[in-house]
């Protein structure tokens, strides 16, 4: 697994050396996207990026908040294509699988409907949450005029 790691770490920094700002985005993207890209390399190696006089602040924080964007928007439409009936259907069959229960998505999705923009505005200072938690922003319809500034 450390060496999975490591040729990840490799191929991200190179990515974000050879494209640069869009290279940072898309990593970004990718990292929200499929949890094993470690998030914990990006972030760090840009601001090295920046002590280095290779990149800018302003740049790296532009082209963070893009890819944080654009993915979250992904997902987001994701949860509004998704129908409930079928996400619930696919957590009773498969939801040991990944740690959740019936009982916790019910309970999640009632919380969500009470708590929806603090959950969406805290989720995103949470490792796996700050992705997920635009699924069901998505599910429940939440207004983009309220999503996109909480996740910005």
């Amino acid at each position: 697994m450390a060496q999975f790691i490591e040729q990840l770490r490799l191929w991200v920094e190179g990515l974000m050396l050879t494209l640069g700002y869009p290279g940072l985005t898309l990593v970004i993207v990718l990292e929200n996207l499929f949890p094993p890209i470690p998030s914990t390399v990006i972030m760090p190696f840009a601001g090295f990026l920046v002590s280095q006089g290779q990149f800018s602040f302003v740049g790296v924080l532009l082209a963070g908040t893009l890819g944080s964007l654009i993915s979250a928007m992904m997902l987001y439409y994701l949860g509004r294509w998704l129908d409930e009936t079928l996400v619930h259907r696919a957590v009773s069959r498969y939801g040991r699988y990944i740690g959740v229960s019936e009982a916790g998505f019910e309970r999640g999705m009632r919380l969500f409907d009470s708590y929806g923009p603090a959950m969406v505005f805290f989720g995103r200072f949470i490792g796996t949450v700050r992705s997920l938690i635009s699924i069901p922003a998505g599910m429940r319809r939440m207004s983009l005029a309220i999503f996109l500034p909480l996740t910005v």
